[in-house]
């Protein structure tokens, strides 16, 4: 009798939840390969009425243990290889050669990857159609062959064609640990899975367990359950990826930009929640406020406290409920935040101050100035993000597929975000920031200032030090609240924004200035300045800062 506990029989043509929850646990493994989850939430259409919710709860904890369990463990760099190939098959990039694997193929740069057994071709070119003719698939199996030995890896698409990634010696009790602790398996059901991911057959596991096969399909089985994993493949593909990830392809050594910044200091607020806060520049200086995007925080790029130093300005950056280190407001709106940061003002005793809002702080900042009225000097909004429609152009942007994706299953909102917290690091921030900010300016501004990369990668992951619970708050109020009325102030407020932003575009700033135009309220677009326009143009928006402040 077949299972129509996670089929949609309204819609036979929509995927199946359990193929959303199969996205998601390998987004908790891999968190860089957060677009292939959000194409599958997309094309996803179970209604939750038909699922069972102990069942579906179970799949989200146990996404959500693979995470923390992975961030526990140290990795171990140069452990494991990736060989990247474009789409003629020629070898363009290689990370961490591995020399045990010179018996299993040949990877040259310029030259086409070769294996030495006929039967690895098969697997690798097996791996490359099935890539290419499902868009969804993520990562696909490819067995290595070597005379009678096996080993795993996994192929997966990447910009420029595709990659190979191949654990290496990664510790197997180490391995057997996480996989242990991730699913809840017994001692016996974990030496499978080991015996299993060697490339064993099931009878010969059996035997060198000491188990009947009966016994060792018993286990089988009941991992299958624990996991939510189907298949005897993807079991082993699963396992191959955390042997990759404990490896850590790729991860790049980094100083750190928070060394050097000025220490937190806090206010209470009247509910009794605590307010994170830093301040840089002159103390004696013009004051000016800094609201941060979504996953951001109060650390500004390095040297901000010379320059502000130098042009007289005391720069304070505000971290929002849930953000860094402020607590959390489950109920946060923009006009929550507002009061917040009025809070903020009035306890710091600053009465005239110029705002900064970046991407969505901006929209923080709009709503600050309405209810702060005269206290604001002057407003610049960079990269703006506001709620509320913004035109065709806005909506394929990677923040926006996120926000429209996530929202259609709220139930998911929390875990996808704890997942993103869980498995904050270097590389893992690293890879996602290159893939949401993809412009190509922004790539020439990573490739000439990699400092910048450092200090937003540094950044994200202080966002995520206490709790993931503001970027819950922010994707929930952006969808649900709306800007305040604006008419009533006279502040004059400055919008600069790429042309070439992969998060936003400027149309829904254009709504916003058409709907109240005055000549004190400005748009500059420019062209080639990419998603991360205020850290290429840091000084110059600091001088913007200074002329506002000025005028109190």
């Amino acid at each position: 009798m077949r299972d129509t506990r996670f089929m949609n029989e309204a819609n036979p043509d929509a995927r199946p939840l359990s193929s959303l929850l199969d996205a998601l646990l390998r987004y908790a493994i891999s968190p860089s390969e957060w677009q292939q989850f959000l194409d599958e939430l997309a094309n996803n259409g179970q209604a939750l009425e038909e699922v069972d919710p102990q069942e579906l709860l179970s799949h989200l904890s146990r996404a959500e243990s693979v995470a923390w369990n992975l961030r526990g463990q140290q990795q171990k760099p140069a452990l494991a290889q990736r060989i990247t190939v474009d789409r003629r098959g020629l070898v363009i990039d290689q990370e961490n050669t591995l020399p045990e694997l010179t018996e299993y193929l040949h990877a040259a740069d310029g030259k086409p990857l070769t294996f030495a057994d006929e039967r690895t071709l098969a697997s690798w070119q097996q791996a490359l159609d099935d890539l290419a003719s499902n868009p969804d698939r993520g990562q696909v199996l490819v067995v290595l062959h070597a005379t009678s030995q096996r080993r795993f890896g996994y192929a997966t698409k990447t910009d420029s064609g595709y990659a190979l990634l191949i654990p290496g010696a990664v510790p197997s009790d180490t391995l057997a640990s996480l996989v242990k602790s991730s699913f809840a398996l017994t001692d016996s059901e974990t030496r499978l899975v080991m015996q299993l991911a060697t490339g064993a057959p099931l009878k010969s596991c059996a035997a060198a367990m000491h188990i009947s096969i009966n016994t060792a399909r018993n286990h089988l089985q009941s991992v299958f359950d624990k996991s939510g994993i189907k298949r005897q493949s993807d079991l082993i593909l699963v396992v191959t990826q955390l042997g990759v990830m404990l490896a850590g392809v790729g991860q790049p050594s980094m100083v750190n930009p928070a060394a050097t910044a000025p220490d937190h200091q806090f206010i209470v607020l009247d509910s009794g929640r605590r307010l994170a806060y830093r301040r840089y520049g002159d103390s004696r200086g013009e004051p000016c406020l800094y609201l941060h995007e979504t996953v951001g925080s109060s650390l500004l790029p390095p040297g901000t406290q010379e320059r502000c130093d130098e042009l007289g300005l005391l720069l304070i950056a505000v971290e929002r409920p849930g953000a860094g280190f402020s607590d959390s407001d489950a109920g946060m709106t923009f006009e929550s935040v507002a009061r917040d940061n009025a809070s903020l003002l009035e306890q710091l005793g600053l009465d005239k101050v110029a705002l900064l809002g970046h991407m969505s702080g901006a929209a923080h900042a709009l709503s600050l100035a309405a209810i702060a009225g005269e206290k604001i000097s002057g407003i610049l909004c960079v990269n703006s993000r506001l709620p509320g429609p913004g035109g065709e152009a806005n909506k394929t942007r990677s923040l926006n597929l996120i926000t429209s994706r996530l929202l259609k299953q709220p139930w998911l909102v929390r875990t996808f975000f704890n997942i993103l917290r869980n498995r904050a690091s270097d590389k893992v921030n690293r890879d996602i920031l290159r893939s949401v900010c993809s412009s190509e300016s922004d790539k020439r501004l990573f490739a000439k200032e990699p400092a910048i990369l450092d200090h937003i990668t540094t950044y994200t992951q202080e966002s995520m030090t206490v709790t993931a619970a503001g970027m819950v708050s922010e994707i929930t109020c952006f969808a649900r609240d709306s800007l305040p009325d604006l008419s009533h102030i006279h502040t004059p407020i400055r919008f600069w924004h790429a042309s070439d932003s992969a998060i936003t575009s400027a149309d829904p700033v254009r709504v916003f200035l058409a709907a109240d135009e005055r000549p004190e309220r400005s748009l500059e677009v420019r062209d080639g300045a990419g998603t991360m326009m205020l850290y290429a143009r840091w000084h110059e928006a600091l001088i913007c800062l200074q002329q506002m402040a000025g005028k109190s």
